[in-house]
């Protein structure tokens, strides 16, 4: 159904925009309209899994190790 697809495409939405620390998290919640940032928090929570603060930490965490990982590969191959 069209709910599915909407609700997956705003998660995927969101939690590209909470990559960008720049962006507040109150920022992010006015973009897609909600009405509180408590409500915006337990659709992130419902719908991702985890608090909005959480996913931004988790997703920073993942992106750092990748780009460790890249740069331990891209040393290693130059030996």
């Amino acid at each position: 159904p069209a709910a599915f697809w909407i609700t997956r495409y705003a998660s995927l939405d969101i939690s590209c925009l909470l990559r960008d620390r720049r962006l507040s998290l109150t920022n992010i919640s006015d973009m897609f309209g909600f009405s509180s940032l408590s409500h915006f928090s337990r659709y992130v929570q419902t719908n991702l899994g985890a608090k909005p603060s959480e996913m931004r930490e988790y997703i920073s965490v993942s992106l750092g190790k990748r780009y460790l990982n890249e740069k331990k590969s891209v040393f290693l191959v130059g030996i």
